[in-house]
């Protein structure tokens, strides 16, 4: 068993669908198109009848062959190994691998410039929420990802503004959970009223942060989950708590 560093043509590249997974479009479409600067190393085998077959680095390579200016894919090229012993390296460096968690992309984007990141730091910032790995204090925010779905649903600053100056001011003396996110979140695009800037915004701000905390967990024990649609109607809940039913709030009848 050996292996060596070579530059390969793409067009010998191959798979094996034995234990590689299915092209994921998704995932190519935000890869974006192909960038030979980051790139790094394919891992390939090399079998007895010569085929070289990728273990890590499909998608990659996927993205090489539309590239017109790439003709070779720098790979490191394993030998001698039995199909089990290639898929035990597949799972080694697939399925052991650490996801590098949202809080660090974050941080790289800011650093790269993205306009999105740059967006999403500035209007916490504006609105008085401190994005924080640990969470761990008054209007920290660790649950950033559930920011940026925010953010790409509105497509408006301005109310972005308003939904992050309403998590600041109602974790006052808490931190952000990402529960409170996912269910204020929920009622954005379900409310049959809008949420932002009229009686829904000023019925959240009454009931304040412990109602709704102890609504969701309620919620969650009815529903015996924790999707977003159950943690937004964790807060209707509360939201309707000891209210006429000609003051009550509800979903869109879709929801």
């Amino acid at each position: 068993m050996s292996v060596e560093v070579q530059e390969v043509r793409k067009e010998q590249l191959g798979v094996d669908p034995i234990y590689q997974r299915p092209i994921d479009s998704a995932h190519l479409k935000d890869m974006g198109p192909f960038d030979r600067r980051y790139v790094g190393v394919l891992e390939v085998v090399k079998r007895p009848d010569g085929s070289l077959l990728i273990v890590d680095g499909q998608h990659r390579w996927v993205l090489a062959m539309d590239s017109a200016t790439t003709l070779y894919l720098p790979c490191n090229v394993h030998k001698g190994l039995s199909i089990s012993e290639e898929a035990t390296l597949f799972y080694k460096m697939n399925g052991k691998r650490k996801k590098v968690g949202f809080y660090d992309n974050h941080r790289a984007a800011l650093v790269s410039g993205n306009p999105e990141a740059l967006c999403v730091q500035d209007t916490c910032a504006r609105a008085g929420l401190i994005i924080d790995r640990a969470a761990n204090g008054p209007k920290k925010i660790g649950a950033i990802e559930q920011l940026y779905t925010v953010e790409r649903i509105m497509k408006n600053p301005s109310e972005f503004l308003k939904f992050c100056q309403l998590l600041a001011d109602l974790c006052e003396d808490s931190p952000v959970k990402r529960e409170v996110i996912t269910g204020v979140r929920y009622l954005l695009e379900h409310l049959d009223e809008s949420l932002l800037g009229g009686r829904a915004e000023s019925r959240i701000r009454r009931i304040g942060i412990e109602k709704i905390e102890r609504f969701q967990k309620q919620q969650r024990l009815d529903d015996n989950q924790a999707g977003a649609r159950t943690l937004g109607r964790g807060i209707l809940r509360a939201m309707n708590n000891n209210f006429r039913d000609d003051n009550k709030f509800q979903f869109k009848i879709s929801s």
